[in-house]
């Protein structure tokens, strides 16, 4: 069973508050289907020749395959609820806020060492969603979209409860042109805030800013299209995490912050026909 309610009230024309609440199911990363589905077709196999559960589990571990993939979920239970509110101001201008909760039966969090996920325990996310839209003129609009969250692992103590990863401040947006003329454009930016990389926040994965900038041109049937990505260079991680290594120097392994860099300044140019 996985109820949901929702409920709107509109007091004017101009004005929506609602509240919502569902229970349903959550999977962060596909890759965990497949990992628990090849433990399961192993596992099969071994009990196929004979070996006991002990055995099963020492094979799995030759094979650097953790065995508590056989008893994972990779569809654990998850209950939510919002409360927020949407208002229209004339023609032009659009703003909306939500407060929000989030509990997970169980967390995926991303191995970056092994390029998969382990399974942990129960966890909650709470946090408020801003958003706006805004009509400057005719042809030009402008965007902005802010999420400012906490999450904690529920069963963990205060001084190791962090969510490796989760993100706290979320922010994106820009100016948008179009034109009756054929001409379209925008100016992006997007942020993330720096976040726990480990359990105990020992480890700080790095946030950034990055800004984007795409124009096109459309004329009949054709488009051509101009982006400029990382407009200002900025040096960004794309993917980072927290994972233990030892250089051939050091006298001891590291648990250290390891990424791959995002995207420096770069230019691309494409071209379209519709049919």
């Amino acid at each position: 069973m996985s109820p949901k309610a929702n409920l709107v009230i509109s007091p004017s024309r101009s004005l929506d508050l609602y509240a919502n609440f569902g229970a349903g199911f959550h999977s962060n990363d596909a890759r965990d289907v497949i990992v628990d589905q090849r433990v399961a077709d192993l596992e099969r196999a071994l009990r196929r020749n004979g070996l006991n559960e002990r055995q099963i589990s020492d094979s799995l571990t030759a094979l650097n395959i953790d065995p508590a993939h056989r008893d994972a979920k990779t569809l654990p239970r998850a209950v939510g609820a919002e409360l927020g509110f949407r208002t229209r101001l004339g023609e032009r201008l659009n703003f909306g806020a939500a407060a929000w909760w989030l509990d997970i039966e169980r967390e995926f969090v991303y191995v970056g060492d092994a390029g998969t996920t382990e399974l942990s325990g129960r966890t909650r996310r709470y946090g408020v969603d801003l958003e706006t839209r805004l009509k400057v003129l005719s042809w030009l609009y402008g965007d902005a979209d802010v999420t400012i969250s906490t999450g904690e692992a529920r069963d963990e103590p205060a001084e190791a409860n962090e969510i490796p990863l989760a993100p706290r401040f979320i922010a994106a947006g820009g100016l948008t042109v179009r034109h009756p003329q054929g001409y379209e454009g925008g100016l992006r930016i997007r942020h993330l805030g720096n976040r726990p990389a480990n359990e105990d926040n020992t480890v700080t994965a790095l946030g950034y800013t990055v800004l984007d900038l795409a124009a096109s041109y459309r004329f009949g049937n054709y488009q051509i299209n101009f982006v400029l990505e990382n407009l200002t260079d900025t040096d960004w991680n794309e993917a980072q995490f927290d994972t233990e290594s030892r250089l051939r120097d050091e006298p001891a392994p590291a648990s250290e912050l390891h990424f791959t860099p995002g995207n420096p300044r770069n230019v691309r140019v494409g071209a379209s026909y519709s049919f």
